[in-house]
């Protein structure tokens, strides 16, 4: 959920932010250029201009074959540029790297590297050249820094994601979805779950109806083994967002680990409405199971055994008729689930339980005759055939009283 949820808002933040081309004259001293160099650099945006980046390349390369001397870091920045627009992203980063290293305040040239390094996925540097950038501007725009902390998270520097996400919400008041989101994911993943819920209540005051808060509130409490606080966040989100067969599966399973198997069970029916998988069919009959829902439980299994007979299910079909007092059935299945397999035996104990519940002695014998051939099994089944020997013999006692009572 975690990083790919956020690597997507991230590539389509990078797809759609485009490489600087203007100077920000704001922070160049004209006045210190020499006019060879100003010469070559308007020839070379004139060309930009029109998307001819070849052409200003080669107008700049050939500038620089002149010597060092009439170099500057903004020849550096434009070649850098027009590369990363001919994607020829190793030319690029070369060239304004640079430029860097020779104006280390320049805004747009970090700019442009923070996303040459990203596209690179060199995330750490990413997140540094951004945040370089962020600092440099004059204007201070909370995107940017915003795309240095997503760089940052990317290249799981946690640390420094919570410092910038921190930065953005209290010094920049930055309380959109993007930002909080991140940050509380960001606690999450480092296993700070009071921080992520202390940080999506604190965004849910401003807006309530945030679905997306609502879910990863919840994601937050159930991480920190908070079950009751978790369903009501998703149920919640639920609410404000719908859910669909995948989601009622969850909110069944939430409501379950919160101790209402009832409400787990009637979000498993939900989402089961077109039909499931045998997997499914057990959860819904095990959910009924622990709301004492025993007939519907029986429903729900028999959908799963349709698909296929497992101990598992065998095992919880004898079990449930065992509750109802239903022996006779409860024989049948224990019996089923030995014969698949049978680890100590226990199965045909409890067959022949059932079958002496149910009256029928010979099947008792039987199946409790195989359950002494389990060391663990050995002494209760005994104790079994111990209590229906009495009883045969006075079962055979009143036959014949009865017999000689008509002759």
């Amino acid at each position: 959920m975690k990083h790919k949820t956020f690597l997507l808002v991230i590539i389509i933040l990078f797809i759609t932010a485009r490489f600087s081309l203007a100077y920000g004259s704001e922070q160049i001293q004209w006045d210190k250029i020499s006019e060879r160099t100003k010469v070559a650099l308007f020839k070379a945006q004139q060309e930009m201009n029109q998307s001819n980046y070849q052409k200003a390349i080669d107008i700049l390369l050939k500038f620089q074959e002149k010597g060092s001397t009439y170099n500057h870091f903004l020849i550096e920045f434009n070649l850098g540029t027009a590369y990363a627009l001919c994607d020829q992203m190793e030319n690029a980063i070369y060239h304004l790297e640079k430029s860097s290293e020779m104006e280390q305040h320049y805004y747009p040239t970090w700019m442009n590297l923070g996303k040459l390094y990203y596209r690179a996925e060199n995330f750490l540097k990413a997140g540094i050249a951004l945040e370089k950038g962020f600092r440099c501007a004059t204007s201070k725009d909370p995107e940017i820094l915003y795309m240095a902390m997503a760089a940052f998270y990317q290249a799981n520097d946690f640390t420094k994601t919570i410092a910038i996400g921190e930065e953005l919400v209290f010094n920049y008041r930055s309380m959109n979805d993007a930002v909080v989101s991140l940050l509380a994911n960001t606690y999450i993943t480092i296993k700070n779950f009071t921080a992520a819920i202390e940080m999506l209540r604190y965004l849910l005051d401003y807006n309530p109806r945030n679905y997306k808060a609502w879910k990863l509130l919840c994601l937050a409490y159930f991480n920190n083994q908070r079950y009751v606080e978790a369903t009501i966040a998703y149920e919640i989100y639920g609410y404000l967002q719908g859910l669909n067969r995948e989601e009622c599966m969850v909110m069944g399973d939430l409501f379950f680990m919160a101790g209402v198997p009832i409400r787990a069970a009637q979000y498993y029916e939900r989402a089961l409405k077109q039909g499931g998988t045998p997997e499914e069919y057990d959860k819904l009959s095990v959910y009924y199971y622990s709301a004492y829902e025993i007939d519907e439980a029986i429903i729900s299994l028999d959908e799963a055994l349709g698909e296929g007979e497992t101990v598992e299910r065998l095992l919880l079909k004898a079990q449930l008729y065992y509750l109802q007092d239903k022996f006779g059935e409860a024989e049948k299945y224990y019996a089923s689930a030995a014969e698949l397999m049978t680890k100590d035996g226990h199965e045909w104990l409890m067959a022949g339980y059932c079958a002496m519940r149910n009256g029928d002695s010979k099947k008792a014998k039987q199946w409790l005759h195989k359950a002494m051939d389990y060391p663990s099994q050995r002494d209760e089944a005994q104790s079994i055939l111990k209590i229906m020997a009495p009883a045969e013999e006075i079962k055979e006692l009143m036959m014949n009283y009865r017999g000689n009572e008509q002759i």
